[in-house]
């Protein structure tokens, strides 16, 4: 809303209506994005990657995202972000330890980025390791609660809570 002709801000929403399952609302957003990219000529070679990379997840086709997202990681390998985009890219890649790997590469960077400890929460849990998942799960909901983030914790606790229940 606050600057509708920014073509990441419409990647991003895209790549939340994927992970919503609304895939109508995701290919109007990624065509929104590719659209004002298109007329942006401030945009640049990392964006460029993100908007490929997004629209390779919307798409379903995490191979190419994933060569996408290790370009920008390439670029950027000290963006806690970017690890974390990288991880999430290998979860739906089906790729656990790769995952892993890159979000304890984003919390590395900074200890405090709690999507990281929730995403590590739940690769753990999958994985039967209950006490490393407990430890992120811990770490995320600390973070979340020192930073009033509501929503974050309670993500924490609902994710706890599969970990534990499929355990």
């Amino acid at each position: 809303k606050a600057d509708s002709s920014w073509a990441l801000a419409h990647a991003r929403l895209a790549e939340a209506w994927t992970e919503l399952d609304n895939f109508d609302a995701a290919s109007r957003e990624i065509t929104a994005a590719h659209s004002r990219a298109a007329n942006d000529k401030a945009i640049g070679e990392l964006d460029h990657l993100y908007l490929q990379a997004i629209t390779q997840t919307v798409d379903g086709n995490h191979a190419e995202a994933l060569k996408a997202y290790d370009q920008i990681a390439s670029k950027a390998p000290g963006e806690a972000h970017v690890h974390f985009d990288l991880g999430r890219t290998h979860e739906r890649n089906r790729q656990v330890k790769e995952a892993i790997e890159q979000h304890l590469k984003a919390i590395g960077i900074n200890a405090g980025f709690a999507a990281s400890h929730l995403r590590l929460g739940m690769l753990y849990g999958r994985s039967g390791d209950l006490e490393r998942s407990e430890d992120h799960f811990r770490k995320a909901e600390s973070i979340y609660e020192t930073s009033a983030n509501g929503e974050g914790k309670t993500e924490v606790i609902l994710q706890r809570g599969l970990a534990f229940l499929n355990a």
